[in-house]
């Protein structure tokens, strides 16, 4: 049988530390769009999905996802593994998931393809990658199935709100395939995802010496100027990746 697959993206307008920031411009485009473009590249993917919360400010995600002709699901603000497989099973009928964040602008296309491909071969319940990448270029792919079976069997708030630690923390339970990154990817120091000004400072002198309308950021670029322009790492080096419990 063949498996639906799609990209669900976690989006909320209400970030603690730049509120609004899934819609911020970088070069011109909301950061979300760039997400978007970035996601319709990705061989095998079937379908995008934005998972926002059912707050009043995500209103504004809602109306955006409409103008631009993507589906938006609305579900819970704090419990995103129900969200989750609330958008997969009961609005799209998604068999494997393709887990993006919205504040993740650079996240690595050909690596999520693979990893795609990978799972569907493998009947994998979860495939991430071995080794640590850049933060905002992790992604990884799960089986709605056996998100369903982490939900009933756990109550953790991390595993809630983090979607798969369950399953990753579980290999005995559910089949964990581990693939290695590209080299240019594994150890880089870079820190790509949006979540503080700083942050978005960094992605914007990105975008802007390499966006070119109509086309998405190689990663792989990216990483190659960032390593040519030591110092634009400092702009963001000193802020500290939020933890679960934050």
């Amino acid at each position: 049988m063949n498996k639906k697959t799609s990209a669900i993206v976690q989006a909320r307008m209400n970030s603690e530390r730049l509120a609004g920031k899934i819609l911020a411009p970088i070069s011109g485009v909301p950061l979300l769009l760039h997400v978007i473009e970035r996601l319709k590249k990705v061989h095998g993917l079937e379908g995008i999905i934005i998972a926002t919360t059912d707050r009043k400010e995500d209103d504004g995600t809602e109306e955006f996802c409409r103008a631009q002709g993507i589906k938006c699901f609305r579900g819970d603000s704090e419990d995103v593994l129900k969200r989750f497989i609330d958008a997969a099973a009961e609005a799209f009928g998604v068999d494997v998931i393709a887990r993006i964040c919205a504040d993740n602008p650079l996240f690595d296309v050909p690596f999520l393809a693979r990893m795609l491909e990978e799972h569907l071969k493998s009947g994998a319940d979860v495939t991430y990658s071995s080794a640590s990448v850049p933060i905002g270029s992790t992604q990884e792919v799960a089986s709605f199935e056996a998100l369903k079976r982490a939900s009933l069997e756990t109550n953790d708030p991390k595993c809630r709100e983090h979607v798969t630690p369950y399953l990753k923390e579980n290999p005995d339970r559910f089949k964990n395939l581990v693939l290695e990154p590209p080299d240019y990817l594994a150890g880089h120091p870079a820190r790509l995802t949006v979540d503080t000004a700083a942050d978005l400072e960094l992605a914007r002198k990105i975008y802007e010496r390499l966006y070119k309308p109509g086309s998405i950021v190689d990663l792989k670029d990216a990483l190659a100027l960032l390593d040519s322009n030591p110092d634009w790492m400092k702009i963001n080096s000193a802020v500290r990746q939020k933890g679960w419990k934050e």
